[in-house]
Protein backbone atom coordinates (compact mmCIF):
# COMPACT_ATOMS: atom_id res chain seq x y z
CA UNK A 1 0.00 0.00 0.00
CA UNK A 2 1.19 3.46 -0.57
CA UNK A 3 1.73 6.26 1.36
CA UNK A 4 -0.79 8.60 -0.54
CA UNK A 5 -3.10 5.55 0.09
CA UNK A 6 -2.33 5.07 3.17
CA UNK A 7 -2.97 8.81 3.95
CA UNK A 8 -6.39 8.90 2.24
CA UNK A 9 -7.68 5.83 4.44
CA UNK A 10 -6.89 7.90 7.74
CA UNK A 11 -8.65 11.15 6.52
CA UNK A 12 -11.35 8.82 5.30
CA UNK A 13 -11.57 7.42 9.04
CA UNK A 14 -11.19 10.62 10.16
CA UNK A 15 -14.51 12.33 8.10
CA UNK A 16 -16.22 9.07 8.70
CA UNK A 17 -15.95 9.03 12.84
CA UNK A 18 -16.77 13.09 12.02
CA UNK A 19 -19.86 13.13 10.07
CA UNK A 20 -20.99 9.63 12.72
CA UNK A 21 -21.11 11.22 15.50
CA UNK A 22 -22.30 14.31 14.14
CA UNK A 23 -25.17 12.71 12.88
CA UNK A 24 -24.71 14.71 9.61
CA UNK A 25 -28.39 14.96 8.11
CA UNK A 26 -27.81 15.57 4.54
CA UNK A 27 -27.97 11.46 3.83
CA UNK A 28 -25.02 12.28 1.30
CA UNK A 29 -21.86 10.27 2.09
CA UNK A 30 -19.39 12.74 4.37
CA UNK A 31 -16.58 12.60 1.89
CA UNK A 32 -18.63 13.61 -1.18
CA UNK A 33 -19.67 16.73 1.14
CA UNK A 34 -15.89 17.95 1.25
CA UNK A 35 -15.91 18.10 -3.10
CA UNK A 36 -13.55 16.07 -5.53
CA UNK A 37 -12.21 12.89 -3.90
CA UNK A 38 -9.54 11.28 -5.35
CA UNK A 39 -10.37 7.39 -6.24
CA UNK A 40 -13.59 5.32 -4.59
CA UNK A 41 -11.32 4.07 -2.10
CA UNK A 42 -11.71 7.11 0.12
CA UNK A 43 -15.43 6.45 -0.34
CA UNK A 44 -15.67 2.84 0.63
CA UNK A 45 -15.45 2.70 4.56
CA UNK A 46 -18.40 5.60 4.63
CA UNK A 47 -20.35 3.43 2.45
CA UNK A 48 -19.81 0.69 4.38
CA UNK A 49 -20.47 1.59 7.27
CA UNK A 50 -23.30 3.84 6.27
CA UNK A 51 -24.46 0.50 4.63
CA UNK A 52 -24.26 -1.93 8.19
CA UNK A 53 -26.13 0.97 9.71
CA UNK A 54 -28.88 0.88 7.50
CA UNK A 55 -29.32 -3.58 8.00
CA UNK A 56 -28.59 -3.53 11.44
CA UNK A 57 -31.21 -0.86 11.59
CA UNK A 58 -33.71 -3.61 10.04
CA UNK A 59 -33.04 -5.82 12.90
CA UNK A 60 -33.68 -8.68 11.06
CA UNK A 61 -31.61 -11.79 10.78
CA UNK A 62 -31.83 -11.29 6.76
CA UNK A 63 -30.38 -7.75 7.87
CA UNK A 64 -27.86 -9.13 10.50
CA UNK A 65 -26.61 -11.62 7.62
CA UNK A 66 -26.16 -8.67 4.58
CA UNK A 67 -24.73 -6.81 7.20
CA UNK A 68 -21.88 -9.40 8.16
CA UNK A 69 -21.51 -9.72 4.46
CA UNK A 70 -21.10 -5.88 4.12
CA UNK A 71 -18.75 -5.81 7.05
CA UNK A 72 -16.29 -8.63 5.75
CA UNK A 73 -16.84 -8.37 1.79
CA UNK A 74 -17.60 -4.27 1.21
CA UNK A 75 -20.83 -3.40 -0.84
CA UNK A 76 -21.44 -5.31 -4.26
CA UNK A 77 -21.01 -1.80 -6.26
CA UNK A 78 -17.85 -0.82 -4.13
CA UNK A 79 -15.08 -3.47 -5.21
CA UNK A 80 -13.20 -4.72 -2.53
CA UNK A 81 -9.98 -3.94 -1.25
CA UNK A 82 -10.50 -2.09 2.41
CA UNK A 83 -13.22 -3.06 4.31
CA UNK A 84 -13.96 -2.08 8.12
CA UNK A 85 -13.06 -5.89 8.81
CA UNK A 86 -10.00 -5.49 7.38
CA UNK A 87 -9.17 -2.21 9.81
CA UNK A 88 -8.97 -4.94 12.37
CA UNK A 89 -7.21 -7.82 10.54
CA UNK A 90 -4.79 -5.74 8.42
CA UNK A 91 -3.34 -4.70 11.47
CA UNK A 92 0.51 -4.87 12.09
CA UNK A 93 1.10 -7.02 15.01
CA UNK A 94 3.84 -5.18 16.30
CA UNK A 95 2.00 -2.16 17.08
CA UNK A 96 3.44 0.40 18.16
CA UNK A 97 1.01 3.09 19.18
CA UNK A 98 0.19 3.63 22.89
CA UNK A 99 -3.65 3.70 22.69
CA UNK A 100 -3.76 0.58 20.57
CA UNK A 101 -1.55 -1.46 22.87
CA UNK A 102 -3.42 -0.31 25.82
CA UNK A 103 -6.90 -1.51 23.86
CA UNK A 104 -5.05 -4.76 22.90
CA UNK A 105 -4.02 -5.03 26.53
CA UNK A 106 -7.06 -4.48 27.54
CA UNK A 107 -8.98 -7.62 25.35
CA UNK A 108 -6.24 -10.36 26.02
CA UNK A 109 -3.00 -9.26 23.74
CA UNK A 110 -4.86 -9.81 20.98
CA UNK A 111 -4.66 -7.53 17.84
CA UNK A 112 -7.74 -8.38 16.15
CA UNK A 113 -9.59 -8.08 19.28
CA UNK A 114 -11.86 -5.49 17.44
CA UNK A 115 -13.15 -8.04 14.73
CA UNK A 116 -13.74 -11.04 17.04
CA UNK A 117 -15.60 -8.14 19.11
CA UNK A 118 -17.79 -7.67 15.67
CA UNK A 119 -17.71 -11.21 14.55
CA UNK A 120 -19.28 -12.82 18.28
CA UNK A 121 -21.84 -10.13 17.94
CA UNK A 122 -23.15 -11.35 14.45
CA UNK A 123 -22.79 -14.94 15.10
CA UNK A 124 -24.36 -14.38 18.68
CA UNK A 125 -21.76 -16.31 20.23
CA UNK A 126 -19.56 -16.11 23.51
CA UNK A 127 -16.18 -14.59 23.22
CA UNK A 128 -13.57 -14.45 25.88
CA UNK A 129 -10.28 -12.29 26.03
CA UNK A 130 -7.71 -13.75 28.55
CA UNK A 131 -5.07 -11.57 29.60
CA UNK A 132 -2.42 -11.90 31.73
CA UNK A 133 -4.09 -11.07 34.96
CA UNK A 134 -8.02 -11.24 33.67
CA UNK A 135 -10.43 -12.82 31.52
CA UNK A 136 -12.82 -10.79 30.08
CA UNK A 137 -15.98 -12.19 28.79
CA UNK A 138 -18.45 -11.18 26.06
CA UNK A 139 -21.93 -13.50 26.39
CA UNK A 140 -23.71 -12.04 23.15
CA UNK A 141 -26.02 -15.37 23.35
CA UNK A 142 -27.95 -13.45 25.95
CA UNK A 143 -28.15 -10.73 23.83
CA UNK A 144 -31.56 -10.00 21.79
CA UNK A 145 -31.14 -8.92 17.88
CA UNK A 146 -32.07 -5.70 18.69
CA UNK A 147 -28.90 -5.63 21.08
CA UNK A 148 -26.82 -6.84 18.77
CA UNK A 149 -27.30 -5.32 15.89
CA UNK A 150 -26.66 -2.10 17.83
CA UNK A 151 -23.26 -3.83 19.41
CA UNK A 152 -22.30 -4.14 15.24
CA UNK A 153 -23.22 -0.87 14.79
CA UNK A 154 -21.00 0.98 17.61
CA UNK A 155 -18.43 -1.84 17.29
CA UNK A 156 -17.41 -1.02 14.12
CA UNK A 157 -17.68 2.35 14.65
CA UNK A 158 -15.61 3.04 17.89
CA UNK A 159 -13.63 -0.66 18.00
CA UNK A 160 -12.56 -0.41 13.84
CA UNK A 161 -13.05 3.22 12.82
CA UNK A 162 -12.37 4.94 16.03
CA UNK A 163 -9.06 2.92 16.68
CA UNK A 164 -8.15 3.46 13.01
CA UNK A 165 -7.89 7.43 13.60
CA UNK A 166 -6.35 7.20 16.69
CA UNK A 167 -3.85 5.18 15.21
CA UNK A 168 -3.46 7.77 11.99
CA UNK A 169 -3.34 10.48 14.43
CA UNK A 170 -0.39 8.72 16.58
CA UNK A 171 1.86 7.63 13.52
CA UNK A 172 1.28 11.44 11.71
CA UNK A 173 2.29 12.68 15.28
CA UNK A 174 5.35 9.99 15.31
CA UNK A 175 6.22 11.14 11.89
CA UNK A 176 6.06 14.88 12.45
CA UNK A 177 8.68 14.00 15.68
CA UNK A 178 11.19 12.20 13.79
CA UNK A 179 10.85 14.87 11.08
CA UNK A 180 11.44 17.69 14.05
CA UNK A 181 14.58 15.74 15.25
CA UNK A 182 15.80 15.20 11.75
CA UNK A 183 15.26 18.66 10.83
CA UNK A 184 16.35 19.89 14.05
CA UNK A 185 19.57 18.00 13.77
CA UNK A 186 20.45 18.76 10.63
CA UNK A 187 19.79 22.53 11.13
CA UNK A 188 22.66 22.29 14.49
CA UNK A 189 25.41 20.23 12.18
CA UNK A 190 24.40 23.67 9.81
CA UNK A 191 25.10 25.72 12.35
CA UNK A 192 28.18 23.75 13.80
CA UNK A 193 29.55 23.70 9.87
CA UNK A 194 29.31 27.91 9.76
CA UNK A 195 31.26 28.38 13.05
CA UNK A 196 33.89 26.63 11.59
Amino acid sequence: MTVTKIISIRFCCVFLLLDFLTNAASGVPVLQQYGQVNNDEELKLDLHQRSIVAQTALESAAGMNRAKTIYEEGVAIASPGITLQSLSTSIDKNHEHETFQSFQKYYGGEFDYADRWIQAAFDKTTLTFRGSSTTREVDFTKFNLEARSTAVRWGTLVLNIWMAVVEALEESLAELRISCASSSSTSNTTDINKQN
